[in-house]
């Protein structure tokens, strides 16, 4: 990947962008966003344009980084970009590459896990061809399978994820990772979106994830009998379980109420060297465009509150995929 000879172009302005160049940092010399809200504004001194900014580009001028975090979303921009005769490879990538090489360098150094490269193409592969959306992002899910993977191989206990949708992260791991199947999988989610959205949440986001369709999510694991469904709000799921040991849990709830209570239910039930690997943890102190997303910053108040008092975890933080990851001493 050489761009000294082009000019750096960024496709799209949202957090997937922040966080990888957070980890990866970039000078880009302007952003495109397809999003008409935020064109025209400026961010980190950069002017936003249009997709159609790229039919003035002499061929072979500019070299560019999509920044979709829906892979579906990418490979229909790589779509436009090919009708403008631009290659792949050759002038333009997707954020997972540069994401692979962060991630994989601090997994290395600091948990002396080695990456694989052909996983993450597994998964992007499957997520291409998912029914359902993954909001983990492909680089996001491969992150969580390499710490499952590590966990499944060290550490005896279930899984669990808490905040599910519709199943595209626990899918497509079940899919990429067959070793997966071998171990109990608990799935804990309302299946009925956001209701309650308490002060530290952005109220803009009420109403959010209510499309789901919990039988149409269940069909799709009827494959993997280690599945596990537990429907229903936490502070009642959680009080119906047996007592269990967990190997990694994944919390996914974006809200600051339900991740303190999953937080609070299996900080204590992980297993010294489990993991709880939690999504929507980072974001960027920075002024953003007008229009934006609003960011989920109850999810990082909360681990914050969480940890304050105790030394029985490491932290370890992705700001390219936005998870934080405890590990238990």
């Amino acid at each position: 990947m050489n761009f000294d000879s082009k000019k750096l172009v960024g496709y799209g302005t949202g957090i997937t962008m922040l966080g990888t160049i957070e980890a990866f940092p970039l000078d880009f010399n302007y952003f495109i966003d397809d999003n008409e809200g935020v064109v025209g504004q400026q961010i980190m001194e950069r002017p936003i344009y249009p997709s159609s900014k790229l039919l003035e580009e002499k061929p072979n001028a500019v070299f560019i980084v999509v920044f979709a975090s829906n892979y579906k979303s990418t490979l229909k921009i790589f779509e436009k970009l090919i009708q403008l005769d631009l290659r792949k490879g050759e002038d333009f990538i997707d954020c997972f590459e540069l994401q692979y090489l962060t991630i994989a360098e601090k997994l290395e150094r600091e948990m002396s896990i080695s990456s694989d490269y052909k996983l993450l193409n597994t998964i992007k592969t499957a997520t291409g061809n998912a029914p359902v959306p993954n909001l983990s992002t492909p680089t996001g899910t491969w992150l969580y399978s390499h710490l499952l993977r590590q966990a499944l191989r060290e550490i005896d206990g279930d899984i669990a994820e808490c905040g599910v949708y519709f199943g595209g992260n626990a899918l497509i791991t079940h899919q990429s990772l067959p070793e997966v199947s071998e171990r109990r999988y608990h799935l804990f989610d309302s299946f009925e979106g956001f209701e309650n959205i308490s002060a530290n949440d952005p109220k803009s986001r009420g109403g959010d994830f209510q499309d789901n369709d919990f039988e149409f999510v269940k069909s799709l694991f009827k494959s993997f009998p280690n599945v596990v469904f537990h429907k229903g709000y936490f502070n009642e799921t959680f009080e119906e379980m047996q007592p269990r040991d967990y190997a990694l849990v994944y919390i996914d709830c974006d809200l600051y109420e339900p991740t303190i209570e999953c937080l609070d239910y299996f900080g204590e039930k992980v297993l010294p060297g489990g993991m709880i690997l939690i999504h929507d943890y980072w974001f960027p102190n920075i002024e953003r465009p007008k229009g934006s997303k609003s960011h989920f910053e109850g999810i990082q108040k909360a681990v914050k509150e969480y940890t304050e008092h105790r030394n029985d975890f490491d932290i370890l933080v992705f700001p390219e995929t936005t998870h934080c990851l405890l590990i238990k001493k």
